[in-house]
């Protein structure tokens, strides 16, 4: 989700940049800015681009980072007497069913209880 936002404002800036260039440019007439305030407008441009970038870059580092985490997960049947523990990775955790480390795939019922142990 924060990967879109900062896609959206980064499509947002460059269009707003095009525009305004667009804007200031006149097929009679040119009219150019100071150096000075067209390098700093430049030097800001590319910082805010850089940071954007890094931030979403860090974002999907820390997601895929985070799913292969290893978590222990008890499965409490109400019905039967049992607690089954598994290992399992987060990203392998969806509502219907997990995926074991060890690849056995567990179907789970509406009755059944997940606890989550991520020590």
């Amino acid at each position: 989700m924060l990967t879109k936002l900062l896609l959206t404002a980064l499509v947002m800036i460059v269009a707003w940049r095009m525009l305004a260039a667009k804007r200031n440019t006149n097929v009679n007439f040119k009219q150019y800015n100071e150096p000075s305030t067209n390098k700093v407008r430049n030097y800001l441009f590319s910082v805010i681009i850089g940071v954007l970038l890094s931030l979403g870059a860090g974002f999907i580092a820390w997601q895929w980072f985070d799913g292969y985490t290893v978590v222990t997960v008890t499965l409490v049947s109400p019905t039967e007497a049992r607690r089954d523990v598994y290992q399992v990775r987060k990203k392998d955790i969806t509502a219907n069913e997990l995926v074991t480390v060890d690849g056995i795939r567990i179907r789970l019922s509406r009755d059944e209880r997940l606890v989550i142990d991520d020590k």
